[in-house]
């Protein structure tokens, strides 16, 4: 019998802890970060029934809130 594949889609999100005299700098200093997590292998699940994949693109939301 043949196997087929059926793709899934969900987001995946990173909060950024930085240091900036403003809100609009903290802004700019998060779009300069660039040390994304990702998965490794064995957390990925490839080779498996089950396999998970993250994007390498990452986009701030536009607010920044003070910690």
């Amino acid at each position: 019998m043949p196997e087929f594949i059926a793709y899934y889609t969900t987001a995946a999100s990173v909060a950024v802890t930085l240091e900036a005299d403003t809100a609009d700098e903290a802004q700019e200093k998060a779009d300069e970060f660039n040390d994304f997590p990702g998965l490794c292998a064995q957390c990925s699940g490839w080779g498996q029934r089950l396999g998970v994949e993250l994007s390498d693109v990452w986009e701030q939301d536009g607010e920044v809130a003070l910690r």
